[in-house]
């Protein structure tokens, strides 16, 4: 679909790229519209929680007025105009906004009053199903007098927008200037005239989106009237556009409100159930909120076309089955006060070793916060789209505003509430800033027990309650369920879509069952909730050091600076941010910021380079300056710059061209004295390598003094290298391969080792250590892999490693040099041995350039590969995927023999690992030797069924992590890597699949045991 909006034709992009990558039916998200407030819409919002994630008016709500997508922007334009207008951060708002609703379980989106604004997010979700939630104008005229909303709302402000705008010369519907004349009306009549407009505005919109009905399949309308007369039916006009809740039992959220009736009556309490249709207005206000109806649909009868105009009078239809009774007495909601008792903040010691904070953070914590962050130059909002925290009136919920000086200031009597409305970038920088961090899913889950009685959840109050608890003592943990949910520090791996972050517990407004406690529930980090907040916690090891707003300051805006590389996968541009806060905060005893010194010289075991004199350090800062949005993360308020992957989502933790490696300034390589560091211990995978960790110990010193540099320096990790010389569960011989001394009369067979990953898997370790270095059986498994290549005769070898290990990868040169593992062994104090270490290795290292994927690892390397003379005659080149081990034979002499060509190493198919592997379907070919004739990524169990059925077991078969390849494939695979949509990823194994099907791909079986280092279960022995 060709677009005008660079904006859609992104989000189409990188959905479709989604949608390709998942390992099942992408869903659109369910857009619940209503024709104005107070339509009951939450009701369904209520009955879908358990079976879907609920984003509530993320447009109307969480965009500021002054963003040209806002509703309450009177200068109101379509999406095309308004990304002229959006800074990089705003773009990269509305585009993970859009595709962070797709998923394989359906996501609802509400919204109401959208106007003129509507068509905008019918366009960024076409293929959504919608449901029109209506309401007859004398049932909202009846809510909103009760709560005397029209005026604590501004539907006075509304009423002069809609004005503002069809009266514009360049109204995008000029015709509905009649349905709001500037006549100065009463409010009831102001409220049933937006009433009329948005339904005739909304029936304009589905009908230019399904051509006049002819896809009105995907629409449905469910008045609310109906909804509390026969819900059962209700429901079935919900299943009719949501074809996958068919046969699911209506949830009865309404039998549970009933417990809650006599204690909540507020606003927002939308849970109380109704039986009877009552509308609180006298007679006189009654036939006025009539007589206001039919003028208004009558106008629309001669300025639209006559079907909209019907459609819009069914909509608001149904005052006829209304009771009107006289207006009673309601007690308008108050904030419950501050607690009598106060608690100061301290502590808790959790499970896990879990220290947590008492007290959830309040408003007033927050506010000093925004201040401090506005003081040091950092706006809240970029653009109209919020970064920190989402701007609300009072009477909206917020509680966080801005007083006639900028300030920032708090709702009186809602100091001591805790804070929401906030991002997970507020919430992660609130943390960083006080040397804290957020909770893990599985930690504040191990903390929440069945002693841990829910408070203030299911609208009991209708609004949240001060942080201290009735009956929590000051050493205990207040408002562990209940209050708000909060925000977590770490997420779902959502492959190539947006970065998300989980919520935990149970807030006011939501259910406490102990199935929705635990729920698993996730937004995108720029998205926001009145019912989520902050928890902070540290580790055993101590607090955190408490980052400055300068220094919060710098990372976001270089962040949001590189967000206009549009062409990086949005876990790339979303993980940018969590890594460098994550960097930001990290415990001293991880980095080495407070050991570094600028030095020059040539590098040394044993010794350290002199320190900089200031003209050298300002000749470094001069020479080698970099440009923050090309190069993120090197910044002089940085301590630790070398922006290290954060254990979420390592593949967004960096960016990936080359990234680490051009943004060391001054590159320190010294590997200084040696001495055991303890505060690494804990981070390590097994505790048994602290009687060989060598670490970098640079004496506190300067660093390069111009602004915006930094110095990356190299840490040499935790690794072993020396134990026994052989072992009995790998039968290779040798240890440490070397380069070989002189030049082999030989042509060196052609090896590429895919090491570009990050060991998302297993990041709680794979963020110190890449997990190919992994020790098993007494050696790293790079190790393992040079000496299987090494058996199969001369070879030069690239090993293709991902650019946030560069550091690591410059000791690991080093340490693989010739007597390397002999200069290694004296260094960390062991005893010198002989070095047995195999022969005939001219081993390469190579950053991989490019989108992260093995396909890019493979091309990375031949392309590295053809530049040497030495290699071998014929065009073979072998790739080893360096986190796979075969310790019971060689595999790679296996390939050497299959026939001439393509040929890939595979295992029996067993059902279980379909979803996980690639299957190839296999036929006989010639001398009995199976050949690939097709390949399919990681099917899910119903294509696992079909594949099985359609070719049987035992034609299929499971991919492994070694294959040979020839020239004409590679380019073949350059040729498919190059025509690749942007954002996709581009797979070796589906590369294989395709030329198969035209060319000969041979399948050599192995039984050979194989242990995965990127799987979280992996079985070593240090």
């Amino acid at each position: 679909m060709r677009h005008t909006s660079t904006i859609l034709s992104e989000v189409d992009a990188r959905v479709a790229a989604m949608r390709e990558a998942a390992d099942a039916p992408l869903l659109a998200p369910l857009l619940m519209l209503g024709t104005i407030e107070r339509v009951g819409s939450n009701w369904l919002s209520d009955t879908l929680r358990v079976l879907m994630c609920q984003h509530n008016e993320p447009l109307r709500q969480q965009l500021a007025p002054c963003h040209p997508l806002s509703p309450l922007n009177p200068d109101t334009v379509g999406l095309a105009a308004a990304e002229r207008r959006l800074t990089p951060y705003g773009r990269h708002w509305l585009v993970t906004f859009a595709a962070s609703k797709y998923g394989t379980t359906r996501q609802v989106i509400k919204e109401t009053n959208l106007f003129f604004t509507l068509p905008n997010l019918l366009e960024l979700f076409p293929y959504s199903p919608v449901v029109v939630l209506t309401r007859s104008p004398l049932g909202v005229a009846s809510s909103f007098a009760r709560g005397g909303l029209f005026g604590r709302w501004n539907y006075r402000d509304r009423y002069q927008q809609m004005v503002a705008t069809t009266h514009r010369s360049d109204a995008p519907l000029a015709e509905a200037a009649a349905l709001v004349p500037d006549d100065d009306p009463i409010d009831l009549v102001a409220l049933v005239r937006l009433h009329v407009l948005n339904t005739v505005l909304l029936a304009t919109a589905l009908d230019a989106r399904t051509g006049g009905g002819a896809d009105d399949a995907r629409i449905a309308g469910i008045p609310y009237e109906a909804a509390v007369r026969n819900p059962v039916a209700a429901w079935h006009s919900l299943v009719r556009v949501a074809p996958e809740l068919s046969g699911v039992d209506r949830p009865h959220a309404a039998q549970e409100a009933e417990k809650v009736t006599a204690r909540a009556e507020d606003t927002f309490v939308t849970n109380a159930p109704k039986t009877a249709l009552i509308a609180e207005l006298d007679a006189s206000s009654a036939d006025l909120v009539r007589a206001t109806t039919i003028d208004a649909l009558a106008i629309a009868q001669r300025t639209f076309p006559p079907h909209i105009a019907a459609q819009a009078g069914e909509w608001l239809a149904g005052d006829h089955l209304y009771t009107c009774t006289p207006p009673t007495a309601r007690i308008r909601p108050r904030p419950v006060g501050p607690s009598n008792r106060r608690v100061e903040v301290s502590f808790v010691s959790g499970k896990g070793g879990l220290r947590l904070r008492n007290l959830l953070v309040t408003n007033a914590e927050f506010a000093v916060f925004l201040n401090e962050m506005a003081e040091a130059g950092l706006s809240n909002s970029n653009s109209g789209a919020y970064l920190l925290c989402c701007e609300m009136p009072h009477e909206r919920g917020g509680r966080l505003h801005r007083d006639l000086a900028g300030r920032w200031m708090v709702s009186p009597g809602f100091e001591d509430h805790p804070a929401y409305w906030v991002t997970w970038i507020g919430a992660a920088t609130f943390a960083v800033r006080h040397g804290l961090r957020l909770p893990y899913l599985a930690e504040l889950a191990a903390q929440i027990t069945a002693e841990a009685q829910p408070t203030n959840t299911d609208y009991l109050v209708g609004d949240t309650v001060p942080i201290v608890q009735d009956g929590v003592g000051d050493d205990g943990v207040h408002h562990l369920v209940g209050n708000v949910q909060v925000w977590c520090g770490d997420g779902p791996d959502l492959g190539i879509g947006p970065a998300a972050m989980w919520l935990a517990g149970a807030a006011w407004n939501t259910p406490s069952t102990p199935q929705e406690v635990l729920r698993r529930r996730h937004r995108q980090l720029m998205g926001s909730s009145r019912g989520v907040g902050i928890r902070l916690v540290h580790d055993a090891s101590g607090p955190r050091r408490p980052a400055s707003p300068r220094q919060i300051t710098a990372v976001l805006r270089a962040w949001m600076d590189g967000l206009a590389q549009r062409e990086r996968p949005l876990p790339v541009l979303d993980g940018r941010i969590v890594s460098a806060l994550d960097v930001l905060g990290s415990q001293p005893d991880v980095g080495l910021g407070a050991h570094v010194r600028a030095g020059f010289g040539e590098s040394g075991l044993g010794e350290l380079g002199e320190a900089a004199a200031e003209a050298q350090r300002r000749q470094v800062a001069e020479g080698h300056e970099t440009h923050a949005p090309d190069w993120f993360g090197v910044r002089a308020v940085v301590d630790r710059a070398e922006a290290a992957a954060g254990p979420r989502r390592l593949e967004g933790d960096v960016d990936n061209v080359g990234l680490a490696a051009r943004q060391v300034v001054a590159q320190v390589q010294q590997p200084a004295d040696v001495h055991l560091d303890a505060g690494l211990l804990p981070h390590l995978p097994r505790q048994r390598l602290v009687e060989r960790l060598a670490v970098l110990d640079l004496p506190a010193g300067q660093r390069p003094g111009a602004a915006g540099v930094s110095v990356l320096v190299q840490q040499q990790n935790p690794l072993v290298l020396d134990q026994d010389a052989g072992d009995a569960y790998f039968r290779h011989s040798g240890n440490v391969p070397r380069p070989a001394v002189a030049e082999s009369a030989n042509r060196r067979t052609r090896v590429v080792v895919a090491a570009g990953g990050l060991g998302t898997r297993v990041s709680s370790w794979a963020r110190y250590l890449p997990k190919e270095w992994l020790p098993v059986a007494g050696r790293p498994g790079i190790v393992h892999v040079l000496r299987e290549i090494a058996e199969i005769g001369p070879a030069r070898v690239v090993v293709v490693y991902h650019p946030y290990y560069e550091q690591f990868v410059s000791w690991a040169r080093r340490a693989l040099e010739p007597d390397g593992l002999t200069a290694y062994r004296r260094a960390v104090g062991n005893p010198v041995a002989v070095d047995v270490s195999p022969q005939g290795l001219v081993i390469d290292w190579v950053p991989q350039q490019g989108c992260y994927a093995d396909l890019t690892s493979l091309l990375n390397g031949a392309e590295h590969l053809a530049g040497h003379s030495d290699t071998a005659g014929d065009d073979a080149t072998y790739v080893v995927f360096g986190d796979n081990l075969y310790p019971s034979c060689n595999v790679l002499t296996a390939l050497q023999r299959a026939p001439e060509g393509v040929a890939v190493l595979a295992r029996d198919y067993e059902p279980g690992l379909a979803e996980r592997r690639g299957v190839i379907v296999t036929a006989p070919g010639p001398q009995g030797a199976p050949r690939m004739i097709d390949l399919v990524e990681k099917p899910g169990p119903a294509a696992a069924r079909k594949l099985q059925a359609r070719h049987g077991t035992a034609s299929l078969m499971l991919l492994e992590g070694r294959a040979r390849l020839d020239d004409a494939f590679i380019a073949f695979a350059r040729d498919r890597h190059a025509g690749a949509r942007p954002g996709t990823e581009p797979k070796l194994a589906l590369a294989l699949g395709a030329y198969a099907r035209t060319r000969p791909v041979w399948v050599v079986r192995t039984g050979s045991d194989v242990i995965d280092l990127g799987a979280p279960d992996v079985q070593h022995n240090t």
